[in-house]
């Protein structure tokens, strides 16, 4: 079981999906719970929200910027692990208390980590 997932969940809706989240965790090696559109909601509450439905021992972190759960997630790995980074890909906002938050996209990020670590290729 080495797969890492990196993901956030929305605020303000859809809040069954946080129990069905947590009862992923065992499929995971490690979680990053991060911030994906948390709305008018604080991110460290969907996160520990999302915690509190979890039944196994599944190590997590609750990183709320993104990009430094990715960042915490990729140098974390080995070269054996998987990387799932799920939710936002090339979206390029989060949307946070009505406002619509400029973010670099997922894939970008994931290409300038790649890039700082390996270098251009």
């Amino acid at each position: 079981k080495n797969f890492k997932l990196v993901m956030g969940l929305p605020g303000d809706k859809a809040k069954n999906r946080r129990s069905e989240l947590a009862s992923l965790f065992d499929k995971f090696s490690k979680v990053y719970l991060t911030m994906d559109h948390p709305g008018y909601e604080e991110v460290e509450d969907i996160c520990n929200e999302v915690i509190s439905y979890v039944n196994c021992d599944t190590p997590y972190e609750i990183i709320t910027d993104r990009t430094c759960a990715i960042d915490t997630c990729m140098k974390e790995a080995t070269k054996d692990d998987v990387i799932l980074i799920l939710g936002k890909g090339s979206e390029d906002y989060q949307l946070i208390k009505g406002q619509k938050i400029p973010y670099e996209g997922d894939i970008k990020v994931v290409n300038k980590i790649m890039e700082d670590t390996y270098g251009k290729n």
